[in-house]
Order: structure tokens, then C-alpha cells, then sequence
């Protein structure tokens, strides 16, 4: 995620491997697929005791931009975090 913000000189919170996957197992992240090619990514952040609640990290995959994949993970991580 880090080095595709990079590539289109956007910034993006670098996030370590085990702090992505906290918020996978915790039910906090979108992940999206196609077959088992990784398509796009989102999480959730929450603060002040779960009052407050942001999605955070959306990347979707170069091959797959363009194609409405963003739209459906901010629709799935918006759902989420109702």
C-alpha cells in the first residue's frame, strides 16, 4: 500500500504487517479479491473508546483501478463501521 502511494505521490500512513493484520482478525478491514488475486484494501480506525470511526488505508491494485472496485470497498467499509 505504502509503495503505490508512493508511486502516485500520495500520502499514506505506513503501516506494519502485524498492525494490518490485527485489523483483519479484529473484523476491521475490507479485503477485497478476484479468484485469489488481491484486488484492494481498507481498515477502520477507532478512537476515544469506539466514539469516534474512520476508514483509513483505501489502495486498490493498478491492474484493477478503474474498474469500480473502490467505490465497493468504501460502500462494504462504510457498512462496516455503521
Amino acid at each position: 500500500m505504502y509503495d503505490s502511494a508512493q508511486r502516485r505521490g500520495t500520502g499514506i500512513a505506513k503501516r506494519s504487517i502485524e498492525y494490518l493484520s490485527k485489523k483483519i482478525s479484529e473484523g476491521n478491514a475490507v479485503v477485497a479479491t478476484e479468484n485469489v488475486e488481491w484486488v484492494g484494501f481498507c481498515y477502520i480506525e477507532t478512537w476515544s473508546h469506539g466514539q469516534f470511526v474512520a476508514n483509513s488505508g483505501l489502495i486498490v491494485s493498478p491492474k484493477f483501478r478503474h474498474g469500480g472496485f473502490a467505490t465497493l470497498i468504501k460502500d462494504r467499509v462504510f457498512a462496516l463501521s455503521r
